[in-house]
């Protein structure tokens, strides 16, 4: 593509272009001499608006100080930016001073790290069975396409990794060939900035040879596309030829760049790649990266990530690119069904888990390996979704954004990960059936007539003075509880008939949610105890649940409790004593789980459906007071002896701590609760805690650094 007029005799702004990395004496960078040293890039995202475009706002922010000297690359199908600095600026140092006096003309600008590195994995050279394809529902998905009368669409996934084994004896046939490039000539014959990207391109080196000297994206690369052929290992797409894995490496011994990342996941959007597997990541977050995943869904492309491989919650502690909102999370599982215990996990932020423990595919060298990780979990989600647009992109599924929600709304839930991901365990064989629900209204073969593949177009002729009779059937297995509309159009005779269909489901509470006892401990008089009970409905029908009249102490709500399918209610019972003394009961809970549709929908099926009870406990109290204690804040008084809230832990500065009953050791003051956004005190407090006892939450620092920080604010004494 063109460059735009220079500001000055080393600046071009670089349209679709790409950078050459490498250290070397002298290199032809897009027309111009860089010198003998690794550049330092910036990537950043200019604001535009409806007077000021992106080109034109970056050349003027080309002429800043600090970037004046630099080579600049857009990336239009992901609205980023990349400058390449002189070799002596320092590229924090320069972002800093953007944001701080061009945050107005800037979304975001940071600068570029090495901070992103394969999933770690486990090589077991002894395991030789395939059991995560089998698990998945491979097979099955396999044998129902063969069944279809059209042929399966090519389509292809980019592997952004350590490269791909171009001649590995198990991938050949399923490499991505670039249409528009004529291998080996030196040109750039179909002018995307890049010199015989063949088979795709190398971004960590800088050159037009994407192969893997690692193995990891190898192995990720068998998993998704292995040919059936009867050596070594079969992908995601049995005997399909329809697969191409187009090789993007940007990943090296070191790791990898961001930049490389979304100079990469750019090429496989603007070179036609539906889907991405990436099983890579980091701790680090960057605006960068995430606006290039956000822009790829926007842009039609399905970004799968790993979740990472410490065995945490990325809720709590976020693994990028898996935590951003735009991608696909996948967890690993082992063949004992179970979440792998390298896995990471989260409920919020891992969509859903897959095979990835002791899994054999493609290797360097020609050969096979057995490797495990999240990394392996991965291309299982990348190759089953790959599968499933390639036979049904177009014809059932609509776009990648369909494609992502029929993965998810198919996942099987199995027990064991129940509280780990969001959605479940991936299950290739129900996609199918789930796609082919979108067709709910299907059109039979009429007499002398045609119909299409997925029965949504057929032609019949009608004699004069005759009728034909055509039929629809109408349904499907997979339809989940809602009401659905469409229309038969008679282009013939301009008709249109409309045609509604309800489907109600069948709720489902387990009763291991009832197990247990509400036990609400000592609570004061005039105080309240709360005990929850998260009603889950794994059932397709909503649930109801309605808890008969209870005896004080005791109360719940007087209404139903309505759960809608595959979501969680909480349902609050109470405990408020007015005397002293041990109190029991029973919660009894009365739902129309279990039953079929119709009968649930009743208005009395909660007294048909399944019954559940718990038992209640509760003690009654004279009502404590609160008083400073010298070593661990809190105490509750009963007959004159102090009660700890909660373990106390002893610190140096506790060893000289005052007598319990000494003046010192008991204060009388207003109660006043941290600001918000120093909940735990371990910041400087408002001056308005002066004279008051402060409360704040555990965690955060030590409780002499809280009260230290009370005492500085004026605060008479400190809570936890």
């Amino acid at each position: 593509m063109g460059d735009t007029t220079s500001h000055s005799p080393r600046q071009r702004l670089v349209l679709g272009g790409a950078f050459k990395r490498k250290q070397c004496p002298t290199q032809l960078l897009r027309y111009f001499e860089i010198e003998n040293c690794s550049q330092p890039l910036l990537l950043l995202r200019p604001r535009v608006s409806q007077s000021i475009r992106a080109t034109r706002r970056l050349r003027r922010l080309a002429q800043l100080p600090g970037l004046e000297n630099s080579t600049w690359l857009y990336l239009s199908h992901l609205g980023l930016s990349i400058a390449q600095l002189d070799c002596a600026a320092d590229a924090e140092e320069v972002a800093k001073q953007l944001r701080s006096e061009h945050a107005g003309d800037l979304e975001f600008v940071e600068a570029d790290k090495r901070n992103l590195f394969k999933m770690e994995d486990i090589a077991d050279t002894h395991w030789s069975r395939q059991w995560g394809m089998r698990r998945s529902g491979f097979e099955n998905a396999w044998s129902r396409l063969e069944t279809y009368n059209f042929e399966a669409d090519p389509v292809t996934v980019a592997v952004l990794d350590t490269g791909v084994q171009l001649d590995h004896e198990d991938l050949q046939g399923r490499l991505w060939q670039n249409p528009g490039e004529i291998p080996g000539n030196g040109i750039d014959d179909d002018g995307n900035g890049y010199i015989d990207d063949v088979h795709g391109w190398d971004f960590a080196d800088g050159d037009a040879n994407p192969s893997d000297d690692d193995g990891h994206g190898t192995h990720c690369a068998g998993i998704i596309s292995a040919v059936k052929n009867g050596k070594g290992i079969v992908g995601a797409f049995g005997g399909s030829s329809a697969i191409r894995i187009m090789a993007l490496r940007f990943l090296s011994s070191e790791g990898g760049r961001t930049s490389d990342a979304v100079l990469a996941l750019n090429y496989a959007v603007s070179m036609g790649a539906v889907i991405s597997s990436n099983s890579w990541g980091g701790a680090s977050h960057s605006l960068a990266l995430e606006s290039a995943v956000q822009s790829a869904k926007e842009g039609g492309h399905l970004f799968i990530a790993a979740a990472g491989n410490m065995g945490s919650s990325n809720d709590f502690v976020p693994t990028f690119p898996c935590n951003y909102e735009a991608a696909l999370c996948v967890a690993a599982t082992t063949s004992t069904e179970e979440l792998a215990d390298y896995s990471n996990y989260g409920v919020n932020s891992v969509q859903i888990a897959a095979p990835g423990t002791d899994i054999i595919s493609s290797y360097i060298g020609n050969s096979y390996a057995s490797l495990s990780g999240t990394s392996m979990a991965t291309p299982h989600v990348a190759g089953a979704a790959a599968l499933l647009w390639s036979w049904m992109g177009q014809r059932f599924v609509s776009d990648a954004e369909d494609l992502r929600a029929i993965i998810l709304e198919s996942a099987e839930r199995p027990a064991f990960l129940n509280g780990w991901v969001g959605h479940g365990m991936l299950d290739v064989n129900a996609m199918v059936l789930k796609a082919e629900s979108r067709n709910w209204l299907r059109l039979l073969q009429p007499p002398n007539g045609l119909v299409d593949a997925t029965g949504t177009v057929a032609s019949v002729q009608v004699d004069a003075l005759s009728e034909v009779t055509t039929s629809l059937e109408i349904g499907h297995d997979f339809l989940a509880v809602g009401t659905y509309e469409a229309e038969v159009v008679i282009s013939g005779i301009a008709a249109v008939i409309p045609v509604t269909l309800e489907i109600l489901g069948s709720p489902y509470l387990p009763a291991a949610i009832f197990q247990g006892m509400l036990d609400f401990g000592v609570v004061p008089l005039g105080g309240e105890g709360r005990r929850t009970v998260r009603l889950w409905n794994y059932g397709n029908g909503t649930a109801r649940v309605k808890l008969s009249p209870v005896a004080a102490p005791f109360a719940g709500p007087l209404v139903e409790v309505l759960v809608e399918p595959q979501q969680s209610m909480d349902l609050i019972v109470t405990c408020r004593p007015s005397s002293t003394g041990q109190f029991s009961g029973t919660a009894s809970f009365s739902t129309n789980s279990g039953l079929p549709a119709f009968e649930a929908s009743e208005l009395n099926a909660t007294e048909k459906g399944e019954q559940f009870s718990m038992a209640m406990s509760c003690e009654g109290s004279q009502a404590p007071h609160l008083e400073l204690d010298s070593f661990s804040g809190a105490v509750l008084l009963q007959d004159g002896l102090p009660f700890h809230f909660t373990p106390s832990v002893p610190a140096q500065w506790e060893a000289n701590f005052l007598d319990p009953e000494s003046p010192e050791a008991n204060v009388t003051a207003a109660l006043a609760v941290a600001e918000s956004s120093n909940l735990e005190g371990c910041l400087p407090h408002q001056a308005g805690v002066a004279g008051h006892i402060v409360l704040v939450s555990r965690g955060g620092c030590t409780f002499q650094d809280k009260v230290t920080l009370i005492q500085d604010a004026g605060g008479v004494g400190g809570l936890l």
